[in-house]
């Protein structure tokens, strides 16, 4: 009779035991225990849309709603455009500017993100900029002029607002300085103001002034230069004044197949511009 109950008594616990430990486990599993509702992904933001040339950059999103199910994002390069963009992890890296003016397109997925049985994709495109503020470093690349002549262009993304005190303003003259350290001899140095609205397209740039152009030989080595530029009297002028920026050209003629490649560079480089009274 002592033998009958202590069998009893473990086969009760041994079941109490089972059934918890499979509580538990249906608890944990989501994906196969149908109590736990699936909560698909419905958009990816807050991907970054710039990155500076030479450094890599850290390629993060935020995923909506914040309790679907599965958030783990893929990261992948669908359009390099021959810039030698390449991802490890969420580190994307480029070699150099690429053949449509520093664009690449970059894909986002998650594994059953949109449905339980469906991955969530989406494309970003990202823009190579030719000033990495980081290092203080502005490049040239090979590029086509609007003219359609292949030539050397630098620094498209001076912003004026990092430097220059107040609104940009028509009819009005500006000093514009810049120094560095020039690994290369130029040909030559054109400098205008331009704006532009993102709705309009990255490149469909607005010149703002009649530019400057510097002839002489730029030897490389330590360089100060300084451009002379008068506002035009149009309204353009004012609508850009709070998101003008610099753009700097060479004219060097350069190879087809440079074109998109990293050419020159001027490292400990800064810049100003002041209002001439």
């Amino acid at each position: 009779m002592k033998i009958m109950v202590n069998k009893r008594f473990w086969l009760g616990i041994l079941v109490m035991v089972l059934a918890f430990g499979m509580t538990v486990v249906g608890c944990d599993d989501g994906n196969g225990d149908s109590s736990i509702a699936y909560v698909a992904v419905t958009d990816i933001i807050n991907v970054p849309s710039m990155m500076p040339f030479g450094s890599p950059l850290s390629l993060n999103g935020t995923v909506l709603p914040d309790n679907a199910t599965n958030k783990t994002i893929i990261w992948s390069v669908k359009t390099a455009n021959n810039s030698g963009a390449a991802i490890n992890g969420n580190k994307l890296t480029v070699t150099n500017f690429g053949t449509d003016w520093g664009n690449i397109i970059i894909n986002a997925s998650i594994i059953k993100g949109k449905t339980e049985d469906t991955d969530f994709s989406r494309d970003f495109w990202i823009n190579i900029r030719t000033y990495n503020k980081m290092s203080q470093t502005l490049y040239f690349r090979g590029a086509v002029h609007d003219n359609g002549t292949p030539n050397w262009i630098i620094a498209e993304d001076l912003i004026l607002q990092d430097t220059l005190t107040g609104q940009l303003e028509k009819n009005t003259s500006y000093k514009v300085v810049i120094k560095g350290v020039l690994d290369t001899s130029l040909e030559g140095l054109y400098l205008n103001i331009c704006g532009n609205s993102p709705e309009e397209g990255e490149y469909e740039w607005t010149y703002l002034c009649d530019g400057a152009i510097l002839e002489d030989t730029i030897s490389a080595g330590t360089i100060t230069r300084e451009f002379i530029v008068k506002t035009k009297n149009n309204n353009d002028v004012t609508r850009y004044g709070n998101k003008a920026f610099i753009a700097l050209w060479n004219f060097q003629p350069v190879a087809e197949t440079d074109i998109g490649k990293m050419m020159a560079k001027i490292s400990n480089f800064s810049w100003t511009i002041t209002k001439l009274e």
